[in-house]
């Protein structure tokens, strides 16, 4: 199961409006689906019309305790001559 675009602003929702302990609720319920794997995505930047804005990890992501996250970084390719024939 995957959780995607876990930042501040997104998971939670931040507007004024925003019931902070229901977006809490329910980030914890799509927790507790994942049968066996959770993965969990977030963005350092995102492009917001011509801005770029940074971002920052969730604060749900933050309350999970650490001995339940593996942290994986994505590994850049080795670049390679490609082949004509």
């Amino acid at each position: 199961m995957f959780i995607a675009g876990a930042e501040e602003g997104i998971t939670p929702l931040l507007r004024k409006d925003t019931d902070i302990e229901e977006e809490r609720r329910l980030f914890y319920v799509a927790l507790t689906r994942a049968k066996d794997e959770l993965f969990i995505t977030h963005s350092a930047q995102r492009k917001n019309y011509t801005e770029i804005e940074s971002k920052t990890v969730s604060r749900f992501v933050k309350e999970i305790p650490a001995s339940l996250i593996e942290t994986v970084k994505k590994k850049q390719p080795k670049p390679e001559q490609m082949k004509l024939f």
